[in-house]
């Protein structure tokens, strides 16, 4: 016979183990599950992380870094115009679909290449793939056409306000986007914090107030 906690060798007549006490005994050794190691820094750390990441809906946080994204690239093909074209004439609302079509090629490349958009890093949210594999370039062009074309409807007024109300009700009642979900593609977000909202705010501020003032100045100040 053998302990069942020790695995002590005994007679078949003991009943309690001359070792460590124990009063249950089988015919064979017992094997015992591994105690799992402790956890190291590094291992509570992603713990902890995955405690903050929620796969939950946020769609006003997604709607907020998505147009962080288009105010910093049109302020790029802004300054891009008026620097190689200073005498172009181009119409507000042209420059404003050119800004966002175009913006589809510049998300794509920052997806496959960084991982992320600047909105999207600083309102934590984060894009992967439910494979784990990176998301290459075609998909993430994929995934950007789709958004323009599903939730914005290549900014046609009237119609993206439509189509924004019904991917926005697909998101909460589904916990995913059409494009999201067609893509294989996950969603998540981290706690913003008071202090990056500030951040957020100069940085949209700032560069915003600078071309206010940039339109208000005499011509010949900045040509």
């Amino acid at each position: 016979m053998y302990c069942e906690k020790c695995n002590t060798k005994v007679a078949q007549s003991i009943r309690i183990c001359p070792k460590c006490g124990n009063r249950s005994f089988s015919e064979s050794i017992t094997t015992h599950s591994p105690i799992p190691p402790k956890a190291n820094n590094r291992t509570s750390s992603t713990n902890l992380k995955s405690q903050v990441s929620t796969s939950q809906p946020r769609p006003w946080v997604r709607l907020w870094a998505r147009m962080f994204d288009y105010l910093f690239f049109g302020m790029f093909v802004g300054f891009g115009l008026e620097y190689f074209f200073p005498n172009n004439n181009i119409n507000d609302n042209v420059l404003g679909w050119i800004i966002v079509i175009f913006w589809i090629f510049g998300e794509a490349f920052c997806l496959a290449n960084f991982g992320n958009t600047l909105g999207k890093k600083l309102l934590k949210i984060s894009i992967t793939h439910s494979s784990g594999k990176p998301i290459d370039y075609a998909n993430a062009l994929t995934r950007s056409a789709q958004v323009l074309w599903r939730g914005m409807a290549l900014g046609l007024p009237i119609v993206y306000i439509v189509t924004g109300f019904v991917a926005y009700s697909n998101l909460m009642k589904n916990g995913v986007t059409t494009w999201d979900k067609d893509g294989g593609y996950v969603v998540t977000h981290e706690k913003i914090g008071i202090e990056r909202i500030l951040m957020i705010l100069v940085l949209i501020v700032a560069p915003v107030s600078y071309l206010i003032w940039l339109g208000s100045q005499p011509e010949h100040l900045y040509l």
